[in-house]
């Protein structure tokens, strides 16, 4: 989905206007079943409001949100449906600009399978109660992949060793910025030491 109406039916040739369909959602009447995947990004996510109820079936719908702000408002109306998101350089707001954190957008993405989010240097959506938080979430029991870029030293080594430990079954990736203490790096390898 771009340019807020237009649903372009093959995947290989997104954004060509000649397999494109222009259409006025506020019209549809039939229900829509997503057979491949609903990409959504800062572009077009406000008017995933006008879809959701319109959708019968899913497989994908994936928010990519790249170098961008999104309101939280926005997010809240696909949350539910997302089953993969990518966050890179990006933050999610309140209207007020307050940054929303990390565990409150894990909390309300229930059916979430592919959670990758890259910090990039802001690390306003962190501080040393995100992860605490996170293993606190009864809702990932979906998640298939976790991954974390440029996690900054804030984090407890302790929760992500809690966090690994309840989700066994998925694949987390945790990549560190290139600025770690040496005191952090001791706890990380006594960390890895104790899961080979």
């Amino acid at each position: 989905m771009h340019e807020n109406t237009k649903i372009c039916l093959n995947q290989n040739r997104r954004y060509h206007s000649k397999c494109c369909i222009d259409i006025d959602l506020n019209k549809l009447t039939n229900k829509i079943w997503v057979k491949n995947q609903l990409i959504l990004n800062q572009k077009n996510i406000s008017t995933f409001s006008l879809i959701f109820p319109k959708l019968f079936r899913w497989n994908i719908i994936q928010l990519n949100a790249l170098g961008t702000e999104i309101m939280f408002d926005d997010f809240k109306s696909c949350a539910s449906f997302l089953t993969h998101t990518d966050f890179w350089r990006s933050r999610i707001i309140n209207n007020d600009g307050s940054v929303v954190m990390l565990n409150k957008i894990l909390e309300i993405t229930p059916n979430i399978k592919n959670f990758e989010f890259s910090f990039y240097n802001d690390f306003s959506m962190i501080n040393a109660s995100t992860m605490k938080n996170i293993c606190k979430l009864k809702n990932l029991q979906n998640l298939e992949s976790f991954i974390l870029i440029d996690i900054p030293e804030v984090v407890n080594v302790e929760d992500l060793s809690t966090f690994i430990k309840n989700h066994r079954n998925t694949k987390i990736e945790f990549h560190y910025i290139y600025r770690v203490s040496e005191a952090y790096k001791i706890q990380l390898e006594a960390l890895i030491d104790s899961k080979n």
